[in-house]
């Protein structure tokens, strides 16, 4: 009983947590974008887009979350801002994944990953090279799985 209690109290804690923590990132990002606006400063731009969809993630939103990852996409390429859009990328192919999608997680990531040659200690790329490796050990378990299939004959 005390155990299910804590497990209720800290699951409510961390939804607390979670909506406030929102609410001030929505409050910082709004602002972020009005500075955009105002002064035409858009080198962040892709980043902060790629945040405002981490946000909606977090709220539940996938389906926006996915247009501000790919829009945060589009502008990085736009800008030649290579790690903004491993960024976008990375938090894409994530969301992706999560939809079963992982074969369009893994042939989005892997060229975006594969243009760095230096950096590898960047938070970025440790993510990317990550998920990669994720993604790479789900299709080597499909593999095995579809070649003992056909070996059963089935």
């Amino acid at each position: 009983m005390r155990l299910a209690r804590t497990r209720r109290s800290s699951s409510s804690n961390k939804r607390l947590w979670i909506c406030e923590h929102t609410r001030q990132r929505d409050a910082h990002e709004a602002e972020a974008q009005s500075h955009v606006k105002q002064t035409g400063e858009r080198w962040g731009e892709a980043e902060l887009t790629r945040q405002v969809g981490e946000v909606h993630w977090l709220k539940g939103d996938r389906d926006a979350a996915e247009s501000h990852f790919a829009e945060a996409i589009k502008i990085a390429r736009g800008q030649s801002a290579k790690l903004f859009e491993l960024g976008a990328a990375v938090s894409l192919a994530r969301l992706w994944s999560e939809r079963g999608k992982r074969a369009e997680a893994r042939e989005l990531l892997a060229p975006t990953y594969g243009w760095f040659t230096e950096g590898f200690n960047l938070r970025a790329l440790k993510e990317a090279k990550a998920l990669l490796e994720e993604l790479d050990a789900t299709f080597d378990h499909a593999a095995i799985s579809d070649s003992r299939a056909d070996e059963r004959g089935g």
